[in-house]
């Protein structure tokens, strides 16, 4: 079930974390036959009037992809689904596991109002090089910039 804003028992995550957890979490739809769709999962990931998405299941897929990450691994591709450890995340700032689906929401409707609305062009950007950053450079500040805009109080921004 998809916590409200005082559930006690939400995970906590370093923004880095959370940024892996929602890179698990775009490529496991993804590798479930979505082809090039992002404004599907957009359309998932939107939030209904009571704060909660549209299609529960992705807040399902999220928690997964949270433990995922959690148990220390890199996020999975498409071709494969155990890789090695993850590096540990850096971030000292923290997100319940419902500000880092807020903020990956909010930056995935940024990313698409921004780079048009290519799912496998964000595969490619949010792709991790050997150090640990996003093959697009620009993936890390406008992240970082969805982190804020959330935990500032703002609701997601849907551009569509």
């Amino acid at each position: 079930m998809f916590p409200d804003s005082s559930t006690p028992l939400d995970p906590i995550l370093s923004t880095e974390d959370c940024f892996l957890v929602m890179s698990d979490f775009v490529w496991a739809y993804a590798c479930r036959g979505a082809g090039d769709d992002l404004i599907t999962l957009l359309g998932d990931t939107g939030l209904t009037s009571d704060g909660r998405p549209f299609d529960s299941a992705a807040w399902e897929d999220w928690v997964e992809s949270i433990e995922w990450i959690k148990s220390g691994r890199f996020p999975r591709t498409c071709e494969s689904s155990s890789p090695a450890e993850s590096p540990q995340g850096a971030g000292s700032l923290t997100l319940t596991s419902r500000e880092g689906f807020l903020a990956a929401t909010d930056f995935l409707w940024e990313y698409a109002s921004r780079a048009g609305d290519h799912l496998l062009a964000l595969l490619a950007d949010m792709t991790l090089a050997d150090d640990g950053q996003s093959a697009d450079r620009r993936i890390r500040r406008d992240w970082l910039a969805s982190v804020d805009w959330i935990r500032s109080g703002n609701p997601t921004r849907n551009r569509f």
